[in-house]
């Protein structure tokens, strides 16, 4: 392992020139060993590169294995035993990659991606599909991201589920920072993975690169709310190229951050109705054989009638005072009275003037 750490670390010889080298000689040790004259007459590198890889024969394998150890950072490679084997299928495979926790095991995975700045809605849906994810044993692979990523992989682990952050950015960097919790949650069940450097910081470049390992590292992508051009239709893009399933979660078709999953409907994605069907369609299980979490939070908040009623008529799109006095037929000092009650108790959210949403 140290070689191929060391074949890795060849700063300017490509992710395929180091597959082709693993191969060329049979082991990445035998690259290391291999005599000048050898990799002169090597006639898929140029000459800078072959100057590159003599001058890199120099460093210690040893020395950069250690280092790597010290910092609690584990590495692996195409050509090993512990990596994953979903991702070896991909065309565009990387060579290496760093981690930090468990390596993601061969059952059925699923990649949650979505909008950084959702709605109550998104996030509403992605809590409950990564929980019937995780309640039925399928780990949920996403990037940590603000929004859909991070709850969905916060929703995974708070019921008992497993969970791969795949990073745009060193597995020692913590982006965004203020996910530094979830990061630590996530190496105590799961792990987070990166094909770059440790310490390498976050740049815009790196995430279309990230998105293609979720993928990869998924038999199923699911893309909660997505804008018309977004990094999770970019996912999508790698899931459906690597040969596996594309779903969405569907919106009204006037809001924007439905666009990007009507869309993908649109196109031929697999629909999701419901947490249950979902689960129970990946699984190929009938209809109600699935597992999927209840919540009442009627009895759980110990709500009035009153505050039911108005409960029941909300929803994670705005509904204004009118529509719900409507709804229930109390007066609006009435709803307002329940309004300001589950806005204390923290199930309703006043999003613009008189118009509230569902927040749970």
């Amino acid at each position: 392992m140290k070689y191929m750490l060391w074949l890795y670390k060849a700063k300017g010889i490509s992710n395929e020139e180091r597959i082709l080298l693993h191969r060329v000689f049979s082991t990445a040790k035998d690259v290391y060993e291999a005599p000048e004259d050898k990799i002169q007459s090597l006639s898929f590198l140029t000459p800078a590169k072959k100057h590159i890889l003599i001058n890199h024969q120099k460093e210690s394998p040893d020395k950069m294995y250690s280092e790597l150890s010290d910092r609690g950072i584990s590495f692996t490679c195409l050509f090993s035993s512990e990596y994953p084997e979903k991702l070896s299928l991909i065309k565009q495979r990387p060579y290496g990659l760093y981690y930090k926790g468990d390596l993601p095991s061969l059952c059925k995975a699923v990649a949650m991606v979505g909008a950084r700045r959702c709605s109550a809605y998104g996030k509403k849906m992605a809590n409950d599909l990564a929980e019937a994810l995780a309640k039925n044993g399928i780990p949920v692979i996403s990037g940590m991201a603000r929004g859909i990523d991070g709850i969905s992989q916060r929703a995974a682990l708070n019921a008992g589920g497993t969970t791969c952050a795949v990073l745009g950015c060193g597995v020692d960097v913590v982006y965004p920072y203020e996910h530094k919790e979830l990061y630590r949650d996530i190496i105590a069940n799961g792990c987070v993975i990166s094909e770059f450097e440790p310490g390498e910081e976050p740049k815009k470049s790196y995430f279309p690169a990230r998105n293609r390992l979720i993928s990869g590292l998924s038999d199923v992508t699911v893309v909660v709310e997505a804008r018309e051009k977004s990094g999770s239709l970019i996912t999508a893009d790698f899931a459906l190229s690597q040969g596996r399933d594309v779903y969405a979660v569907p919106g009204r078709i006037t809001d924007p951050l439905s666009t990007g999953c009507n869309k993908l409907l649109s196109e031929g994605a697999g629909i999701i109705r419901s947490p249950e069907g979902f689960i129970a369609d990946i699984l190929d299980l009938p209809v109600g054989n699935a597992f999927v979490p209840e919540s009442d939070v009627c009895e759980t908040y110990h709500l009035e009638n009153e505050e039911k009623l108005v409960y029941s008529v909300l929803d994670f799109y705005a509904e204004d005072i009118e529509y719900i006095v409507e709804k229930t037929g109390l007066s609006v000092l009435e709803v307002l009275r329940a309004l300001l009650s589950l806005h204390d108790k923290g199930l309703c959210e006043e999003c613009f003037q008189n118009q509230y949403i569902r927040k749970t």
